[in-house]
């Protein structure tokens, strides 16, 4: 969905996430310049946006230099099986991350 039929619907967040749960992530459909894109055209339109879709630990310099306002983690805080339990030290871990 592109921000601006969002915005005229009166979202207040657009996301992009990947549809099909197969463990491949949003950065194999979209680059880093698409996604940041996406991101200044949410802003432009006054809403929030939101990245998902298979993230890793690796991804986070990556995401923040797009500056999402949100990312999505549950794979990434369940060790990469989306079907297992969070686990407290990778929360732990991204905590962390995202603090330094």
């Amino acid at each position: 969905m592109l921000p601006s039929v969002a915005a005229e619907a009166g979202a207040d967040v657009v996301m992009v996430d990947t549809a099909i749960k197969d463990g491949k992530s949003t950065f194999e459909f979209m680059d880093e310049n698409e996604l940041k894109k996406f991101t200044e055209l949410a802003h432009e339109y006054g809403l929030e946006n939101a990245i998902a879709g298979s993230l890793k630990f690796e991804d986070l310099p990556v995401l923040e230099r797009i500056g999402p306002d949100i990312i999505g983690v549950r794979g990434m805080v369940c060790g990469g099986d989306r079907r297992t339990a969070i686990r407290q030290e990778l929360v732990e871990k991204l905590v962390a991350e995202c603090q330094a």
